[in-house]
């Protein structure tokens, strides 16, 4: 019954906190036998005996919310012997929203301004890659004005046909925290993670991969992959598409429901499409298609999951990089694209000691899996979008707009967590 939501938690210290229960103590002591036909002698007895506990619960308290409130509470890193002092830096492990406000939380003061933030999107990060995409090969004179980039998608795994819809929880599976902020769902293992047999562990694709309310399909598992090699040689990292059209094919059991079979197309501000299909279309990878030839560049042998597909997939004709003429990618260029050298870890750590940014910011990050949702919401609503990506807005499109933020099962979800921390959900 005490009122502590009003309060930023920065002034949730045991001091402040005493104050609050404190004054919601006498409040109470006022408004209960107001409110409730009980004895006001009966109602001062009980606050007298909680007024000498106040210091102590307090005390507990205030380390509670420091847990239940993280996006305020900021580490500090203290070492007299190694002369540390300051708050921690931040490494986002490949973080994919499935939606577009979500994507804007680091914007939102999750992350302080002052920190060194990377998004961790392997293909464009890996040591290997200064040979896939090799330093503004794409963007520049040698390749010429470019108007159109194929990428390329496997697909899903097809649906189990017999496989139940509906199964007991486990006993080890706490399946509320798991559904966190989604709606609630009935459980099926191929729904969440695999559970193994026995005492073997089974860690293969997960089937919440496969749900729209965790993920979108290849549109963002490998589509964030490709479509920041995309922005990032086409120099589109801090905008977005402003059209988007095309079709998918969606599960029919829906055990499942993200899409199986795409094929998209997404035209940017200055006229450049990325048209994104499947890999019966078109092989896994990014091809750059310009005025004077082409470049193909992909993943090569690099694998996440025991079942992710090489460069070129099924189709398996072009080498992790190609091009229409090999003086495409042999030589020198005048102008190389912003790159660091090394892997994650490495950019990460020389950043933090030279206090310089990284070249994948929040605002890159958040544009790519932008315009994978847009993608995704265009394929859903089974028709073509308008985009404003200045206003990040759909244009005079309300039932498209209000799938930029979902309803969130409290007390979970990002909204919940900034309202807990006194700040605009959004």
């Amino acid at each position: 019954m005490f009122s502590l939501s009003s309060s930023p938690s920065s002034q949730f210290s045991a001091s402040n906190l005493q104050g609050l229960l404190e004054e919601n103590l006498a409040l109470l002591k006022q408004e209960l036998p107001v409110i409730y036909e009980i004895d006001s002698a009966l109602v001062e007895s009980a606050c007298r005996d909680l007024e000498t506990e106040i210091e102590s619960i307090s005390q507990g308290l205030a380390g509670c919310l420091e847990l239940l409130l993280p996006c305020e509470v900021e580490v500090d890193l203290r070492s007299e012997k190694l002369g540390l002092s300051g708050r921690l830096d931040r490494l986002a492990q490949g973080c994919v929203p499935c939606i577009i406000r979500t994507g804007r939380a680091p914007e939102a003061g999750v992350w302080k301004t002052d920190r060194i933030m990377l998004s961790g999107y392997a293909l464009l990060l890996g040591e290997k890659e200064k040979r896939h995409v090799p330093f503004g090969l794409v963007e520049y004179a040698r390749q010429g004005l470019i108007r159109r980039v194929e990428i390329g998608l496997p697909q899903e795994p097809a649906e189990p046909v017999d496989w139940p819809l509906v199964q007991p929880v486990p006993d080890t599976l706490d399946y509320d925290q798991w559904l966190g902020y989604t709606p609630a769902e009935l459980y099926s293992e191929l729904r969440t993670h695999p559970q193994g047999k026995g005492a073997e562990a089974d860690f293969g694709r997960p089937g919440w991969m496969t749900l729209r309310a965790y993920s979108m399909g290849m549109i963002a598992n490998w589509g964030a992959h490709h479509i920041d090699i995309a922005h990032w040689g086409l120099g589109l990292e801090e905008t977005g598409p402003v059209r988007i059209r095309g079709r998918a094919a969606f599960p029919k059991r829906r055990l499942w429901d993200v899409h199986g079979s795409l094929d998209m197309k997404l035209t940017y501000a200055n006229g450049t499409v990325l048209h994104i299909a499947d890999d019966t279309v078109y092989p896994n990878g990014v091809r750059f298609v310009g005025e004077k030839g082409w470049i193909f560049c992909g993943r090569g042998s690099v694998k996440t999951l025991s079942n992710d597909p090489g460069a070129g997939g099924k189709h398996g004709r072009w080498r992790p990089l190609e091009a229409s003429a090999r003086a495409l990618i042999e030589g020198e260029v005048e102008h190389r694209l912003p790159r660091n050298p090394g892997n994650h870890h490495r950019i990460w750590l020389e950043s933090i000691r030279t206090r310089q940014p990284t070249h994948i910011l929040p605002e890159s990050a958040h544009r790519t899996t932008t315009a994978c949702i847009l993608a995704f919401t265009a394929m859903n609503l089974k028709r073509g979008l308008e985009w404003d990506p200045a206003a990040e807005r759909f244009v005079g499109d309300e039932e498209a707009n209000a799938t930029l933020a979902r309803p969130e099962r409290a007390p979970y979800g990002v909204r919940n967590a900034l309202r807990r921390a006194g700040r605009a959900g959004g």
